[in-house]
């Protein structure tokens, strides 16, 4: 057919049957709920989107090309110059067409969505070391997580938790308090007796002599009340040595000190003696008001010594105990006061020789005579073979 009909040019109006009432589409459903606006899928341009800009939604993805709808008819033939398809005419340009190029502009819309959906979840899941895009501000929590740093399974930021993880880990009980195995005096013996029953089980019975007895101070104490300007007062002491000043030991006791009674302004606590000298004792100096714990390097007449001396002065009427350590292999002694260490340890140089006389406390010996008595109280007095560590003598209290 080479010509068109004269009712296609328009040339007269030709008589045809009534058309039919138009076909109404069947409504559409709305497309597939994605996480991106629709302005994203490139179904449609964005909202106050300027003629002829860039089309570009608030995700930042464009819109497809050509996907924008095409010339619309404005009547069953369209406006002068612009033709319909050849042939019998068809159904209203509302019809047919329409719900082809809709059909094909949702068809469109669900491929892109799809696609950006599954790009959307590979890049999330993918193994790659690049760096992930930060978490929007307005995403529940995410200010949250961009604070506290704590990462996720997935490598992301995760808001930190309102209540801790509860702890697993214990703390360290305290040490249990070490038992005397080589004298134990409590010293709460009965007032008027002139023995010091010892608890350690190896029978170091103390004797005593001079201006000492038993009183009921600190829960039972022995008391040392010697004249002023003497070099003799009184005194506690076993028949033979009770400490091995060859190994480790370590001797501690509570006193309280009320005075000097010696004109040389030291006084002792406690001695091991030696044939002519101490090989250790507790000394307090009226000078620095200080206690130290102090090894003879040698016994002899004038004898080298090692001295351990406490931190800080100790005032007169004071209860406080006093721990000493000499520890063997190491070759050092330490002094602590109340539990708490003084200084650290000391190394002595040499190696202590074996004081064969007897234990005894509230004197010193020194020249082949007791000397520097102790004015106040004595109280549980404790000896043990071996070098107690610091959490040991902390928890002797």
């Amino acid at each position: 057919m080479t010509s068109f009909p004269l009712a296609a040019t328009g040339a007269y109006a030709a008589v045809r049957p009534p058309e039919p009432s138009p076909v109404q589409a069947p409504p559409q459903g709305p497309p597939p709920m994605t996480s991106f606006p629709l302005a994203a899928t490139g179904a449609y341009r964005a909202v106050g989107q300027q003629q002829g800009s860039a089309d570009l939604s608030a995700s930042g993805f464009r819109a497809v090309p050509g996907s924008e709808p095409g010339p619309q008819f404005n009547g069953p033939m369209g406006p002068p110059g612009q033709f319909g398809p050849p042939g019998p005419p068809g159904p209203p340009p509302g019809g047919g067409t329409a719900k082809r190029r809709k059909a094909l502009l949702i068809g469109a819309s669900a491929v892109v969505v799809a696609g950006v959906a599954a790009g959307a979840v590979a890049f999330a899941t993918s193994g790659s070391s690049k760096k992930q895009p930060n978490p929007s501000p307005t995403s529940s929590g995410s200010s949250h997580a961009a604070l506290s740093g704590t990462s996720t399974p997935s490598g992301g930021s995760q808001p930190p938790s309102s209540a801790s993880a509860p702890s697993t880990s214990k703390a360290a009980p305290p040490a249990a308090p070490p038992v005397a195995d080589v004298l134990f005096w409590h010293l709460s013996d009965k007032a008027g007796g002139k023995t010091a029953a010892d608890a350690s089980g190896k029978n170091h019975v103390g004797a005593l002599s001079g201006a000492a007895g038993f009183s009921t101070a600190h829960g039972g104490s022995a008391e040392f009340s010697g004249a002023p300007n003497q070099i003799k007062g009184g005194q506690i002491q076993t028949k033979g040595p009770a400490i091995d000043t060859t190994k480790s030991f370590t001797v501690s006791m509570w006193v309280d000190q009320t005075g000097l009674t010696t004109p040389t302004k030291y006084a002792a606590a406690f001695s091991q003696d030696g044939p002519q000298c101490f090989a250790f004792t507790f000394s307090y100096s009226e000078a620095s008001k200080t206690w130290s714990f102090v090894r003879a390097n040698a016994d002899g007449a004038n004898p080298a010594m090692t001295n351990a001396g406490a931190s800080a002065p100790t005032p007169m009427n004071t209860w406080v105990r006093l721990t000493g350590v000499y520890d063997a292999q190491a070759g050092t002694i330490e002094l602590f006061v109340d539990g708490a260490p003084q200084g650290g340890p000391v190394k002595t140089g040499s190696k202590p020789y074996a004081a064969t006389g007897p234990f005894a406390i509230g004197r010193s010996w020194y020249g082949k005579y007791p000397t520097n008595p102790f004015k106040g109280y004595i109280s549980d007095v404790q000896v043990f073979g071996r070098a107690l560590t610091a959490d040991e003598v902390k928890a002797l209290g």
